[in-house]
């Protein structure tokens, strides 16, 4: 299963940034995250990983991130396994293309290899993940946007 998906946003790369990159900003807009905690000493780089804790209902569920790429300001591509999606892979990649007019695009692929009796989900996983990335996107863009208006005047 894949999925793509693209947004506008009215501000740089190096004011978006933070938000995809910053544990603490990305709790703000990814619903559910409750904490990320470094498994791997050092700065963020690929092989990089991290535990992220994910609030589903009432379970609090533990995924391995693994940075599979990594350039600040620019991109990168991870690899998730674990929590409820046993039996699953997922690979995220999010690129920043600078529009040249303090605008970014955001551009973003999801994947995910799913395993023995997983399949028979895929359609369902695919309906939910597109509507859940439109949710998230558009509060990930609300903050974004806000913070570059507020940043404007100052």
């Amino acid at each position: 299963m894949r999925m793509e998906f693209s947004q506008i946003i009215h501000c740089t790369p190096a004011r978006l940034w933070p938000w995809l990159d910053d544990a603490e900003r990305s709790k703000q807009w990814l619903r559910g995250l409750e904490e990320v905690e470094a498994i791997t000493p050092g700065p963020k780089r690929p092989g990089y990983e991290t535990l992220l804790r994910i609030r589903e209902g009432r379970k609090l569920s533990e995924y391995k991130r693994t940075l599979l790429e990594y350039e600040p300001e620019r991109r990168f591509v991870m690899k998730v396994e674990g929590g409820c999606m046993r039996g699953v892979v997922l690979h995220e990649e999010y690129r920043l293309a600078d529009l040249g007019d303090g605008s970014t695009r955001l551009d973003y692929t999801f994947s995910a290899e799913m395993k023995g009796w997983m399949r028979i989900f895929g359609p369902l996983f695919a309906l939910f993940g597109r509507m859940q990335t439109k949710s998230f996107f558009k509060k990930l863009k609300a903050l974004a946007e806000g913070e570059h208006a507020v940043g404007a005047t100052t």
